[in-house]
């Protein structure tokens, strides 16, 4: 009778987590135009963003590659507070929390080591975010966010989704955050979701924040993280730069020739003008023309500079800092020249697809 009992209880208590975590809440703001269904384990279900006043349907997943979702770790809703959820791993406290910030989708992510042994990230401490990229059947593809651009900063985070439609969904943090992911499925080439790396072993590229390896006992972090629509790729930048409190680097090319002019935009959101500096492929300062000037933007007219190599821009203010590369190159004829080169020195194998003959075809434009 008692091990009946010790079932039933063991039974009970299932069916009520499970309950819970099927149960889902809305969260709406009436100043952004978007409703983010969230259910009982702290994971978007739904969410519907407002373009151009159009109701738009965010492709989310709910299976294990959903989020927002701290990635190994079960999180349950903290009664008393509204949307907040915690879940324990060891002696960590993991938590998200969901709130309309200004009209911006806001998750609140936080991590604190409650153990009396620094806490090291191995290799990450991530949150899986559980936007579906999965482009696996072909009527849906426009209406899926790729993950086109997220870039970590010393600083801060920023990025953006964008789909066939034109459609884009930016993302954005003013907290450093260590590293990404894009999650492949398996060997294939389609990609189920992105996760942010909030901590991260090193090493890192070296525009990484380099500090979130570890918190030491009784340390604690959160980061704050902002999905915000964007009508054109226009907006991306000054909605991003408003966010993480950074500065915002545009270039209307990547790449240019010696004497090429490249056009370099930065936006802000605060009082101070960012101070900004470009260092050619030796690593000497460039002098900079005078900018064009208007409100929270700067535009400078750039000739590239006679070295072939990396330039990087470095745009500083309200203690954020934010990087760019343009590549000045050489003639395009001395990239078909090693084409041909490589055309000699790798066989062609024949095969019955055009990949195979992709260094033929560089050969003859060279000749």
């Amino acid at each position: 009778m008692k091990k009946l009992r010790t079932l039933l209880f063991i039974l009970s208590v299932f069916f009520v987590n499970l309950a819970v975590s099927q149960k889902t809440e809305k969260l709406k703001s009436d100043t952004g135009g978007w409703t983010a269904t969230i259910n009982g384990k702290g994971a978007i279900t739904a969410l519907v963003m407002s373009y151009d006043g159009e109701a738009v349907q965010i492709p989310w997943r709910t299976d294990e590659h959903g989020g927002p979702a701290w990635a190994g770790v079960d999180l349950t809703r903290v009664v008393g507070k509204k949307l907040y959820f915690e879940g324990r791993e060891n002696d960590q406290l993991y938590s998200l929390e969901y709130k309309d910030v200004d009209g911006k989708l806001t998750i609140i992510a936080g991590l604190k080591n409650e153990g009396s042994k620094p806490f090291a990230a191995a290799p990450s401490a991530a949150v899986r975010i559980g936007i579906n990229h999965e482009m696996k059947d072909p009527q849906a593809y426009f209406d899926k966010f790729f993950p086109t651009l997220l870039r970590c900063e010393k600083t801060h985070f920023w990025g953006y989704f964008q789909n066939p439609n034109g459609q884009i969904l930016t993302i954005s943090s003013p907290d450093p955050i260590a590293s990404r992911q894009i999650g492949y499925m398996g060997m294939t080439h389609r990609i189920a979701t992105s996760t942010l790396d909030l901590m991260h072993v090193l090493p890192l590229p070296d525009r990484h924040p380099q500090e979130l390896v570890q918190l030491v006992p009784g340390e604690e972090r959160s980061w704050s993280v902002y999905i915000q629509p964007a009508n054109t790729l226009d907006d991306v930048l000054p909605k991003v730069a408003a966010n993480a409190k950074a500065p915002a680097l545009g270039l209307d090319r990547t790449t240019a020739a010696p004497g090429e002019t490249i056009e370099l935009a930065v936006y802000f959101d605060t009082k101070q003008v960012p101070e900004v500096s470009i260092l050619n492929p030796s690593g000497e300062v460039i002098r900079l023309p005078k900018p064009e000037v208007s409100q929270n933007k700067l535009v400078f007219s750039i000739p590239a500079p006679e070295d072939i190599g990396n330039c990087t821009v470095r745009a500083i203010a309200n203690g954020k800092q934010t990087e760019a590369i343009f590549h000045v190159r050489k003639s395009w004829g001395w990239y078909l020249e090693q084409a041909r080169s490589e055309a000699l020195r790798m066989q062609i194998k024949p095969m019955m697809h055009r990949e195979g003959w992709l260094s033929f075809f560089s050969a003859y434009w060279a000749h």
